[in-house]
């Protein structure tokens, strides 16, 4: 490849034409609408099907009422079902509905003398 050598001239020419785009890209920055952020959602299934088949463990356990660490607890001791996404762990609208649906005793391991006794 050879290495092509600019005039004055040439530089000059170059740089008004830089300048002369520059001052059209604002122009059309400026005239740009903002995208209302409405539209980039996903837009909701009206019907029987408008409900998620799966939700992150922190809306799991907003919708059981109960924190995340105690979510976990369950997950932990196989009485909540879940289903990973690449690294995300989300538990299925089911589960949900079935835990709900039934006394669930001690989540924590009691303790004894301050100390947690595991079964």
């Amino acid at each position: 490849m050879s290495q092509r050598f600019y005039t004055i001239p040439e530089l000059d020419e170059l740089w008004r034409e830089i300048e002369s785009l520059r001052i059209q890209i604002a122009g059309l920055r400026r005239n740009l609408a903002p995208i209302p952020s409405a539209s980039l959602r996903p837009q909701k299934i009206e019907g029987p099907m408008n409900e998620r088949f799966l939700y992150s463990k922190r809306e799991a356990a907003q919708m059981l009422s109960v924190c995340v660490s105690t979510l976990d607890q369950l997950i932990a001791r196989g009485e909540l079902k879940t289903r990973r996404l690449g690294k995300k762990v989300m538990v299925p609208r089911g589960e949900l509905v079935r835990l709900a649906g039934r006394d669930v005793t001690a989540i924590w391991p009691a303790k004894q003398g301050g100390k947690t006794v595991r079964q």
